[in-house]
């Protein structure tokens, strides 16, 4: 009989972050510049330990090559410039650019893997607005940025499903650069038609790597690892008709967007970035036209506007997504509000039919399957009071974007 094998982990992360920010805006008749800059100063300490259990003496023993204190240091800073000008009653235009720099280290304790950069990237962004008549409108906007690994992804643990089935997360890891542009029609301020299209460059996903390995018992098992890494490009299409209406003197609300998207991925990888193993190679290959529905309504239930009802509907058809194929999905969802002198009283009831659940298949060429069925428990029921203290002034100071947001988001999971 095989011993029983057993471990425990601990995966600690600190982060220290230092953030300032300056904005400078002048207006002048017909046109406006803005520019200013800011500095992000980030430190994170991951000292991973994992204990394997010792049979024999029925302790835990650590396990030195499954164990590492991980630091990184990570400066960023940045400098922008926008102008933005009227030309006549028809037509605006604002255009601008961000300067990024990065400079960053990390290293594994007591041993010589380390991972050094130093980034500089030109970040332009285009907005033209053009008014044809009273009734129709187009507009156009491209942007650019960088999106940065969250500091969990390059802290290089592995997080254990199993023995053998795992996921590893990657220093080496790169940030993406996303392009955007969006063109949009607008009639009567009510009716739209969007077309919209986003590039991404070193594209990141948890890539699912297969091999045939030997257990502590001698046995052929499959091994499994799901390694956060850059696998290539990734570019996401759509075209969308929409409607944002009022009827019955207000009353009722709607929201509606029918659409089409096509997303297409392109890249292979094979090799397990920090210890250089070979894999049977995951390809990302692929593309799909998608269907997609969108039904927003709010109601307004009193005339002294106190009761509101919400109904939202959302379907998604089968798409393809970096790890394959994501199986349709959906949520019905309902809202009641009421409003109470100062107090806003509120229950929701999320996606009442369960079907807000993910599924996605990967058959690769040689065989190699990857199957999740994940239920993130979306069905919910939610109830919530709110009260005004009535110092409304200060709704605006607490709105402005802080120079660390970008990190904020950064440190979740």
């Amino acid at each position: 009989m095989s011993e029983v094998r057993k471990f425990r982990q601990e995966i600690p992360q600190n982060i220290d972050n230092l953030s300032t920010t300056l904005n400078f805006t002048k207006v002048f008749k017909n046109f406006t510049l803005s520019t200013g800059g800011n500095f992000n100063k980030t430190k994170t300490d991951n000292d991973t330990y994992l204990e394997r259990f010792h049979y024999p003496s029925q302790t835990y023993i650590k396990d030195i090559n499954q164990s590492n204190h991980f630091v990184y240091d990570e400066k960023i800073g940045g400098i922008y410039a926008n102008a933005e000008k009227n030309f006549g009653e028809k037509f605006s235009a604002k255009i601008g650019a961000r300067l990024e720099f990065t400079d960053s280290y990390g290293e594994i304790l007591n041993t010589n893997i380390n991972v050094k950069r130093n980034n500089t990237n030109l970040l332009p962004t285009v907005n033209l607005n053009y008014t044809i008549n009273k009734n129709n409108s187009l507009s156009y906007a491209f942007t650019s940025r960088v999106k940065r690994p969250s500091f969990w992804e390059i802290n290089p643990e592995r997080v254990y499903l199993t023995e053998i089935n795992y996921i590893q997360n990657n220093p080496f890891v790169k940030a993406s650069s996303v392009y955007n542009q969006e063109l949009m029609y607008m009639y009567k301020n009510s009716y739209f038609l969007q077309i919209s299209d986003s590039y991404t460059k070193d594209a990141t996903t948890q890539v699912p790597l297969q091999r045939t390995i030997k257990n502590s018992d001698g046995e052929n098992v499959k091994e499994l690892r799901y390694i956060r890494t850059n696998y290539g490009s990734e570019n996401n299409f759509s075209v969308n008709l929409g409607m944002n209406k009022n009827f019955f003197n207000q009353i009722w609300t709607a929201n509606y967007v029918l659409g089409l998207q096509v997303n297409s991925f392109k890249g292979t990888v094979d090799t397990d970035p920090i210890t250089g193993e070979k894999f049977a190679p995951f390809h990302a290959d692929g593309s799909m036209t998608t269907p997609f529905l969108q039904l927003s309504n709010n109601i307004r239930l009193s005339s002294k506007k106190d009761w509101f009802l919400g109904v939202n509907y959302f379907y998604l058809g089968k798409q393809r997504i970096d790890l394959g194929i994501l199986d349709p999905i959906s949520s019905l969802d309902f809202s009641v509000k009421k409003i109470w002198n100062d107090f806003t009283f509120a229950v929701d009831f999320r996606d009442v039919l369960n079907t807000n659940w993910i599924t996605i298949n990967s058959i690769q060429t040689d065989g190699n399957y990857n199957y999740i069925d994940q239920n993130q428990y979306n069905r919910r029921f939610n109830l919530s009071i709110t009260y005004n203290f009535g110092n409304k002034k200060l709704k605006k100071a607490r709105n402005i974007d802080g120079a660390a947001n970008e990190i904020k988001n950064r440190t979740g999971n």
